[in-house]
């Protein structure tokens, strides 16, 4: 009875050890509650790409505002995530702090098994209804 109780034990344990990927709005959590102005330069590559941080002068404040973009958004909406291979998009609706609505189109792609930032497109919206319904990557406002 011990054997088949430890066997069963070993079964579930392997069962659930198999890929726990991290969604891309886990990712995108992550950054949210982790980075700021103080620590943006070091944790960068934590969460932004090689070719998007490529050339990037880190020390520049313009730069590292850039890189916490996510301060725009005091309040979501809802979210949408799509994976194709490597690469996902994620879409974040939400409001900024005068209740303007806005989006958040950003690009991963898969490095070492994270997922990493590669282009962010922030929309700012006239009202609600222009908010997206679905995951959709920078490039694809691009005509």
């Amino acid at each position: 009875m011990k054997v088949f109780l430890i066997l069963a034990v070993l079964i579930v344990t392997a069962c659930t050890s198999v890929s726990t990927k991290e969604t891309l709005y886990s990712s995108f959590s992550n950054y949210t509650l982790v980075a700021n102005d103080g620590n943006i330069q070091d944790l960068s590559p934590l969460y932004f790409s090689p070719s998007l941080l490529k050339n990037k002068n880190l020390n520049n404040p313009s730069v590292s505002g850039q890189l916490l973009f996510k301060d725009y958004m005091v309040r979501t909406f809802n979210r949408f995530e799509k994976i194709d291979g490597g690469v996902g998009c994620l879409t974040i609706n939400g409001f900024d702090s005068d209740e303007t609505p806005l989006a958040f189109n950003i690009e991963y792609v898969e490095i070492d098994e994270r997922w990493l930032i590669k282009a962010i497109d922030v929309l700012f919206l006239e009202d609600g209804f222009e908010l997206s319904n679905m995951a959709k990557c920078p490039f694809e406002y691009i005509n």
